[in-house]
């Protein structure tokens, strides 16, 4: 079930039969609608893998293909079953571009992509210089695109709860906050990380 069905479902319990006659109303008028075209300007990043797995099934989004000057990101996206396009195509087709390269190229991406008119879903971190940050964000800016930043955890319960507790004061006066975000790390990725 996704979170559409979801809502509209909770939305008709908690409302009644009105409510459940236009959820799903709504969600009949969402599935008749056209799928948003979405490419990829880069795949090494290592949430590019289960992002392309998610779009390419997706009812709501229409996966065009992904672009990476790697030719071993390349094959692997072939080996997937993701076209592989050149970046022209890429950005002629979609409406929507996704930048999951390697890191140091985040923000060159972005700042093509928004060049070419097209909203944005940026990888963390969106670059490797705040300068070169401000760019992307002026020229999102300046052109009235959406840029999203790829971030996992802003609709976790856990997180959102502990803001909860932040903002209602029930930590009390918070003076330090000290967190580790461990994993299993390849060692074939140590390299970009750490960079």
């Amino acid at each position: 079930m996704d979170r559409r069905t979801f809502v509209c479902g909770v939305a008709s319990f908690a409302l009644g039969t009105g409510a459940r006659v236009r959820a799903e109303g709504a969600a009949s008028a969402a599935s008749s609608r056209s799928r948003l075209r979405i490419g990829f300007l880069g795949a090494a990043y290592s949430h590019a893998a289960p992002k392309l797995a998610l779009l390419r099934d997706h009812r709501d989004f229409e996966l065009v293909g992904a672009w990476d000057d790697d030719p071993q990101v390349r094959d692997r996206l072939s080996a997937q079953g993701i076209p592989t396009l050149s970046q022209d195509e890429v950005l002629s087709r979609s409406e929507v571009i996704a930048v999951e390269s390697v890191v140091r190229a985040h923000a060159r991406y972005a700042r093509i992509a928004l060049a070419a008119g097209k909203h944005v879903h940026l990888e963390k971190p969106p670059s490797v210089a705040l300068a070169e940050f401000r760019e992307v964000v002026q020229l999102a800016r300046d052109k009235r695109l959406v840029l999203q930043g790829g971030y996992q955890y802003r609709h976790h319960p856990g997180l959102n709860a502990v803001m909860e507790a932040v903002r209602e004061g029930w930590l009390g006066d918070i003076f330090m906050v000290r967190a580790t975000m461990n994993n299993q790390l390849a060692v074939e990725r140590r390299a970009e990380w750490a960079e």
